[in-house]
């Protein structure tokens, strides 16, 4: 599931940020790409994503056996989950019934044995993937965060854009609320 991600700054906020002129675009290529990489590193950090996009997750069950249920962490805002497939040991895969699961806490919970035994399984699972489409989620300080970024890796001051002070600015959003 790839779709294009539609970013949480633009050219004409990094454009401003670095007070550069709003007619020159010579150096767009490269500021696009910075939005993009340091959008990338900071959600690494973050405990939500700043972009909508389609999102897949695996766990393989091996190392579960066959638990009644399971637990799946999401990044979220989780907006709707499309599809949860269990993966078979034959190497065939069904959709889990929607009356299986739930979405509640960051996690998808399944009751993997209840599913299997709605879906009639006769093989062993050995995986599951979830497909859900991830809503964005970017508060000022952390659009903040993001501009300080592209400016640290345009100026070229740093490898790593997310510096001790980027990460000081969005420290109560890496972690939970208290």
């Amino acid at each position: 599931m790839t779709a294009s991600i539609a970013e949480p700054i633009d050219l004409p906020d990094v454009r401003s940020y670095l007070s550069m002129v709003p007619d020159d675009t010579s150096e767009d290529p490269l500021l696009t790409d910075s939005i993009s990489f340091c959008r990338d590193r900071l959600e690494s950090v973050l405990p939500y994503y700043l972009a909508e996009r389609e999102v897949s997750v695996s766990k393989s069950l091996c190392t579960w056996g066959l638990l009644p249920e399971v637990d799946i962490p999401l990044k979220g805002p989780v907006l709707e989950v499309e599809r949860v497939r269990i993966t078979f040991r034959d190497g065939s895969d069904a959709t889990a019934p929607a009356e299986s699961w739930y979405v509640f806490g960051g996690k998808l919970h399944l009751a993997l044995r209840e599913a299997l035994d709605l879906m009639e399984a006769e093989v062993a699972p050995i995986g599951v993937t979830v497909e859900y489409r991830a809503g964005s989620h970017c508060p000022p300080v952390v659009k903040n965060a993001l501009l300080m970024m592209v400016r640290n890796r345009y100026e070229r001051r740093d490898d790593d854009p997310l510096t001790e002070a980027v990460m000081s600015s969005v420290y109560s959003e890496t972690r939970p609320n208290i």
